[in-house]
C-alpha cells in the first residue's frame, strides 16, 4: 500500500512536470524570436501601441488590445497583428496634418527580411502603420502564412507574383494602398477565400483567381478617354457587370445598415465593409515629403503662433532699433536681440549676415526649411525677415529669424546653482535629457534634408517654466558661407559623420547630468568615462561614489545603470560604434519606465 501511494506520489509530481513543461514552451517565446519582435518595433519606427515594450515584456500573454495581438505556438510567434494611427491614402486631403507614412530612413526590405525569420507565421496584419515602399518578393518566405492583411498603408509598385505561392493561404487583404500595374496569376491559392485589393491603381484586367473564393472586393479602375477606342468595350462591361452582381446583394445589405446610422461625418467614408472598396473613387496621392515626419514629431506647432514673415520695420520696432540694451550675445552665426512684437510677445531675434549676395527667390527653399523648425524640444522659429542691399533691392543681404524666447535658464545654470539644482532629480534630469534626444531626432529625421551638427552644448538646452528642455543654436540651413547654394550648404562634409558627433556631443551632456560635473575638455571627459566604466564593473557601490551626490536616493540602480552604460557608448571613439538617436530614445525610455516602477513600489525611501 505504501509502495502504490509512493508511486502515485511520482506519478503526479510527473504530471506536474510535464505540464510547467508545456506551460513554459507555450507561454515563453525563444529569444531569438524576442530579439525579432523589437528589432520591428524598431523598424517601424515605436509606434504607439509599441512603446510600452520593455525586456521584461512576456509577448506571449500581453493584455488583449484591438491594436495589438500575438500568438506563440510552442515558443514561436503564429500570429501578429499590429494596427497603428496613420492616415492613408484613401484619408489623405489637402488640410491632412496628421501622421502619414514612416520617414525616409524606413525600408519594406528590411522589416520583411526581419519578419521572414518568424519562421511559424501564419497571420499577419499590419495596418495603418505607415509602411511605404514597394512589396518585396522575399514574402514567400513565409511559407506558414495563412492570413495577410496590410490595409491602409502606403505600399506601393506590383504585387509580387511570389504572392501566389502561399499554399495555405486563406485571406489576401492588400486594400487602400499605392499598389500599381496588374494582379498576378491567384489561380494557385487553392485555399483562398477572402481577397481586397480595392483602393489601389491597379489595371484594368480582372484577376485569375481560385475557384474557392467566397468573398471578393476589388475596385475597378477608371478608364481615361483617350484609351476608350482601343478596349473592348463590351469586355470591360462584362467584367464590371460580374463584380456588380457577386456584390449586388452584399451592397444592398451594407446599404441597408447605412440607413440606420446617424452619423454622417467624413469618418464614414473610410469605413472599411466590403461596399466601399467596391465603389469608384479616385484616391489622392500622399505628400512624399511628409513620410519622413513620424507621429512623435507632429507636435511641432502646438501652442505657438502662426509662422509669419516680418518687416524690417517690425523687427526695428521689436528690439528699439536694436538696442544694446536688448543685446543678449553672439555665437558663431549671428548676433542675438531680446525683442517685444506688438501683441507683447517676448522673442529672440537672431541677425545672420550672408556672404554671398542672394536673389530673395533663391532663398525661398531655405526659407521653406527654416518653417519647419518647430517642435516642443526646440527654441522654435515664429518667422523670418529677409533684408536687402539699397544699392541691389533685389538681392539680399541680412536674414533676421524671429525665435520664441525662453527665460527659465539653461540646463547648465540648474546643474551649477545649488538652490536649483535640487529641484533636478533623477527623474526630472531623464525626462531633460529625453526631450534634448526627441529634438536631435526631429532635427536628423522630422524635416528634409536633415540637420546635423548642432552644437549641442549645455549651454544650449534651455528650460522653460515646467522644465521641459529646448535645444537653441542648433544649426541653421541659410547660405552662410561663400558659394553654399542649397539647404545642405552649413552642414558638415559628412552626414553620417555629423550625425555620430551630436550623438558624442549627447553622450557629453548624459555624463553631465549623470554626475553633476561641467566636464567639457577631451583629458576630463576621458578621466571621467573611464571612471564611470570602473564603477560598473564594481556595482552599486562603485557606481555610487562617481554619481552627483544631490539625487542620491532618488534613482533605480537599473535605470542609472542603464543610461551610464548608454552614456558610454556614446563616447566611443570609433564613431562607427556610436549608437543611432532611434538607439538613445529607446533606451532612455526604457531606462525611465525602470525608474517609473521603481518610484510607484515605494522605493523612494531606500537610499543607494
Amino acid at each position: 500500500m505504501e509502495g502504490f501511494k509512493l508511486d502515485r506520489f511520482g506519478f503526479c509530481s510527473l504530471l506536474c512536470v510535464i505540464l510547467m513543461l508545456v506551460s513554459v514552451s507555450n507561454g515563453q517565446l525563444s529569444p531569438s524570436e524576442n530579439r525579432i519582435l523589437f528589432q520591428v518595433q524598431k523598424l517601424l519606427e515605436y509606434p504607439e501601441v509599441l512603446q510600452s515594450w520593455t525586456n521584461w515584456t512576456n509577448f506571449c500573454y500581453l493584455p488583449p488590445s484591438p491594436s495589438l495581438k500575438i500568438v506563440c505556438t510552442n515558443s514561436r510567434v503564429s500570429e501578429l497583428t499590429i494596427v497603428g494611427n496613420r492616415s492613408s491614402p484613401s484619408r489623405i486631403t489637402k488640410t491632412t496634418s496628421g501622421p502619414q507614412g514612416l520617414s525616409g530612413k524606413f525600408s519594406m526590405d528590411a522589416l520583411f527580411t526581419v519578419l521572414t525569420k518568424l519562421s511559424n507565421l501564419k497571420v499577419l496584419s499590419l495596418v495603418s502603420l505607415g509602411l511605404w515602399g514597394p512589396l518585396p518578393a522575399k514574402i514567400n518566405r513565409l511559407h506558414s502564412l495563412e492570413v495577410l492583411n496590410l490595409t491602409s498603408n502606403f505600399i506601393s509598385g506590383e504585387i509580387p507574383k511570389q504572392i501566389s505561392s502561399f499554399q495555405n493561404l486563406t485571406s489576401l487583404v492588400l486594400s487602400d494602398n499605392l499598389f500599381n500595374g496588374s494582379v498576378p496569376d491567384l489561380t494557385a491559392l487553392s485555399n483562398l477565400k477572402e481577397l481586397n485589393l480595392g483602393g489601389n491603381h491597379l489595371g484594368l484586367e480582372f484577376p485569375s483567381l481560385s475557384q474557392s473564393l467566397e468573398a471578393l472586393a476589388v475596385k475597378p479602375p477608371v478608364r481615361k478617354k483617350e484609351q476608350e477606342s482601343g478596349i473592348n468595350i463590351g469586355l470591360i462591361l462584362g467584367i464590371i457587370g460580374g463584380v456588380i452582381v457577386i456584390a449586388g446583394g452584399i451592397v444592398l445589405l451594407i446599404l441597408i445598415i447605412v440607413r440606420r446610422r446617424t452619423d454622417t461625418t467624413e469618418d464614414a467614408n473610410y469605413e472599411r465593409s466590403i461596399a466601399d472598396k467596391m465603389s469608384v473613387r479616385s484616391s489622392p496621392k500622399p505628400a512624399i515629403d511628409s513620410r519622413r515626419v513620424p507621429q512623435t514629431m507632429r507636435s511641432a506647432a502646438i501652442g505657438l503662433p502662426r509662422y509669419r514673415v516680418f518687416s524690417l520695420e517690425e523687427i526695428e520696432d521689436a528690439t528699439n532699433n536694436f538696442d544694446s540694451s536688448n543685446f543678449m550675445g553672439e555665437d558663431s552665426q549671428g548676433q542675438l536681440y531680446k525683442g517685444w512684437l506688438v501683441d507683447g510677445l517676448v522673442v529672440a531675434v537672431k541677425c545672420l549676415k550672408l556672404k554671398q549676395k542672394h536673389l530673395p527667390q533663391n532663398l525661398m527653399q531655405h526659407m521653406e526649411v527654416l518653417s519647419k523648425l518647430r517642435h516642443r524640444h526646440l527654441v522654435s522659429v515664429l518667422g523670418h525677415c529677409i533684408v536687402t542691399y539699397q544699392d541691389h533691392p533685389n538681392t539680399a543681404s541680412t536674414v533676421f529669424i524671429v525665435f520664441e524666447h525662453i527665460s527659465n535658464g539653461s540646463l547648465r545654470d540648474y546643474l551649477t546653482d545649488w538652490r536649483k539644482k535640487e529641484i533636478l532629480k533623477w527623474p526630472q534630469r531623464m525626462a531633460i535629457t529625453i526631450g534634448a534626444a526627441r529634438g536631435i531626432q526631429f532635427l536628423h529625421t522630422g524635416i528634409a534634408p536633415g540637420i546635423y551638427g548642432n552644437d549641442l552644448k549645455i549651454d544650449n538646452i534651455l528650460l522653460d517654466e515646467t522644465l521641459t528642455a529646448k535645444i537653441s543654436n542648433y544649426n541653421i540651413p541659410l547660405p552662410l558661407k561663400t558659394g553654399s547654394e542649397s539647404p545642405l550648404a552649413n552642414r558638415l562634409s559628412s552626414d553620417d559623420i555629423a550625425e555620430k558627433e551630436d550623438i558624442y556631443q549627447l553622450g557629453i551632456l548624459l555624463l553631465q547630468v549623470i554626475t553633476g560635473k561641467m566636464a567639457t575638455f577631451t583629458s576630463e571627459l576621458d578621466e571621467l568615462k573611464l571612471e564611470l566604466e570602473k564603477s560598473l564593473a564594481e556595482g552599486p557601490s562603485g557606481l555610487r561614489n562617481v554619481i552627483d551626490p544631490s539625487i542620491r536616493g532618488t534613482f533605480a540602480y537599473e535605470s542609472m545603470r542603464t543610461t551610464v552604460q548608454f552614456a558610454i557608448n556614446c563616447l566611443s571613439k570609433d564613431s562607427t560604434k556610436r549608437p543611432s538617436i532611434e538607439d538613445v530614445l529607446w533606451n532612455l525610455q526604457y531606462s525611465i519606465q525602470v525608474q517609473e516602477g521603481w518610484n510607484s513600489s515605494g522605493n523612494l525611501a531606500t537610499h543607494m
